[in-house]
């Protein structure tokens, strides 16, 4: 398997503000853990103009079959994320994309779940979507965020972003306990998958 790629994207906002990203907006911090994430198989890649990263997660693969440990059906992992940026601006988290490769035998299911939240705040915004084999394809889905659930960053305090994700594989009721199947981040033409959060920016 090649490695998952999950690149975070720092937008100006194209909808209506008309407002350009902040200048000197940079990852102060990241912090890594889960199942699918252990330590030494993160590698991390900052764009020279602060405006995107990129991670590579060489171990983010869920697996479901004979002889396979259920551990291995699900895999997940947590990022905590901040981010520096002048004062006098905020965003929210608009958009979510994926990339990914699924090889699901008949009657298994897997599932892919998000979720993110800004440290010590209540509300949280949730994704999940799940696909049915058979199947063995790319896979490449996303949801973009309606502005009235979108919520902004804090204009007073800089607080870090939890983003949670997990895949997990499942036979439906029936399904032959032989049957097999993958969610990695190989493609059929082997590139590599993604995830991409998309933000927006404010003037506060």
């Amino acid at each position: 398997m090649k490695s998952l790629v999950i690149a975070f994207m720092l937008l100006g906002s194209q909808i209506s503000l008309g407002e350009a990203v902040p200048e000197q907006v940079e990852i102060a911090s990241l912090e890594v853990n889960g199942s699918g994430c252990p330590r030494g198989s993160v590698y991390e890649s900052v764009a020279a103009d602060r405006k995107a990263f990129t991670l590579y997660f060489s171990e983010y693969n869920a697996e479901l079959g004979p002889g396979i440990s259920r551990r291995f059906n699900r895999q997940s992992c947590q990022l905590t994320v901040m981010l520096n940026h002048p004062k006098g601006w905020r965003y929210r988290l608009i958009q979510f994309e994926y990339r990914s490769y699924a090889d699901l035998d008949e009657g298994v299911v897997g599932t892919f779940k998000s979720q993110y939240y800004f440290q010590a705040e209540p509300n949280s915004l949730d994704f999940s979507t799940s696909f049915e084999g058979p199947m063995a394809d790319d896979l490449f889905f996303g949801e973009a965020v309606s502005p009235t659930e979108a919520y902004w960053s804090s204009c007073e305090l800089q607080r870090a972003i939890n983003i949670k994700t997990s895949i997990q594989l499942r036979l439906k009721q029936g399904t032959s306990n032989d049957s097999t199947g993958v969610i990695g981040t190989d493609s059929i033409d082997g590139t590599i998958g993604g995830q991409t959060w998309r933000l927006e920016w404010e003037r506060c």
